[in-house]
């Protein structure tokens, strides 16, 4: 396991707004052929070939639009997240800051080592 952990705050940020910029890249898109495809519904025509084209095409176009909507919805999420973790990750930096810099400065807390815990099994004095 590290000793330090480092995170990019700034590029956590700048990558929320990439996955922004992605599903907004995905999302206008998806709006227009939604309406392309509830104005075209049905458009192939009435005989054999026309419906069983429909049949086919139909459910397999919804549920692949369907698909393509809740990708841009988790991707706003995972954004939104992204967000809300650099935000949490500043508040605990800048608080440990304040609290280490109390401990040192008050010296009323110097750092005493853990005691050692006895070993599986081992029977301690009462």
């Amino acid at each position: 396991m590290a000793d330090e952990t480092y995170v990019d705050l700034p590029g956590v940020r700048r990558n929320a707004d990439g996955v922004r910029r992605i599903r907004s890249d995905l999302a206008g898109p998806l709006e227009r052929l939604n309406a392309l495809s509830a104005e075209y519904e049905g458009c192939w025509g009435s005989d054999d070939i026309g419906k069983a084209f429909g049949e086919k095409y139909s459910p397999d176009s919804t549920e692949a639009r369907a698909g393509v909507g809740e990708t841009t919805e988790g991707l706003g999420l995972y954004a939104d997240n992204l967000e809300i973790s650099a935000e949490n990750l500043t508040r605990l930096e800048r608080t440990t800051a304040r609290t280490s810099r109390r401990c040192r400065t008050r010296g009323d807390h110097p750092h005493r080592p853990a005691r050692a815990r006895p070993a599986a099994g081992a029977v301690t004095p009462a």
